[in-house]
């Protein structure tokens, strides 16, 4: 649909942001956790973290549908995809089919992570006639044109590989500087993650700065609460890259979107692995890995 959107419009891929309210709140948080590098942000509105009703947006009571639905519809293991890309949630506390608590459950999520987030909390609405109303004014004031993140300096990234579906063209693609990503295992329910920190991009320390409940009035009663990040002073560079590999079995690397033309790298992966590192000077390099943690050296 993006892509029929791009063809007719002229979009701001640095600038788009994903949003939706009840099933388009869910495809909020499972779209843009799924592919967070190309989002500037989120916005999930009456939303239910998972594929159904639950309680605590985890564990489903009432899955919407069977099969996939069911074992890996809950995009709560994927809440910390969302480093780079702030999300903003409202939920009705009266909300008759997606259950408060597992809203604010999700929430609880971005806070334990130190994610930034808004929360918007409406104690006086439900599911049907908070949609009908179009007073989102609480959670939507302050939203600014914030840009995607396309070169940070950590890429933290957890997949569904029993999504990965080839003939529909859907699955994990790209993850920030890192690309062609694939598990050992795709049973239902199965997991899969990237961890990886490139010293040589620039970048500054950051402080969590919590703010709320704050009351206000209009256009809806609603209280909000906010996970803000302060930075701080800027970290120290060096020409090093570190990578954790847990159930995949091959990983590109862009290194020079990674700021690295030579240095050390240092994988550790829980079983064999195929890295790729492109953007090298000369020519890319392939390296067939084992369980354990393998030490690179590319000359300078």
């Amino acid at each position: 649909m993006w892509r029929s959107l791009g063809a007719a419009y002229a979009l701001s891929t640095r600038h788009t942001q994903l949003t939706g309210y009840s099933m388009g709140g869910y495809a909020a948080y499972k779209l843009g956790l799924s592919h967070p590098d190309l989002y500037a942000g989120a916005m999930a509105l009456a939303g239910p973290p998972s594929c159904g009703v639950s309680l605590d947006g985890d564990q489903v009571t009432a899955p919407a549908f069977g099969g996939r639905c069911t074992s890996d519809g809950a995009t709560a293991p994927l809440v910390r995809n969302a480093r780079w890309t702030p999300y903003r949630i409202a939920q009705g506390t009266l909300d008759q089919l997606v259950p408060f608590t597992s809203v604010e459950a999700q929430v609880q999520r971005f806070d334990t992570l130190g994610l930034r987030h808004l929360f918007a909390r409406y104690p006086a609405e439900d599911h049907l006639a908070f949609a009908t109303q179009d007073r989102f004014d609480s959670v939507v004031a302050g939203l600014g044109r914030p840009r995607v993140v396309r070169n940070p300096h950590v890429v933290d990234y957890t997949w569904r590989p029993h999504l990965t579906r080839p003939g529909l063209g859907i699955g994990a693609t790209t993850a920030w500087w890192t690309s062609r990503l694939a598990a050992r295992s795709s049973v239902a329910g199965s997991l899969a993650r990237l961890q990886a920190r490139s010293y040589a991009v620039r970048a500054r320390a950051h402080d969590v700065v919590r703010t709320g409940p704050t009351p206000v009035a209009s256009p809806l009663p609603a209280v909000l609460t906010r996970l803000a990040w302060k930075l701080g002073a800027r970290l120290p560079q060096e020409r090093r890259l570190t990578m954790r590999l847990t159930n995949v079995s091959r990983v590109a690397v862009a290194m020079d979107r990674a700021g690295l033309r030579c240095g050390r790298v240092v994988v550790r992966t829980d079983g064999p692995a195929t890295l790729l590192l492109t953007g090298l000077p000369g020519r890319d390099r392939r390296y067939a890995l084992e369980s354990g943690t393998r030490r690179l050296r590319l000359p300078c």
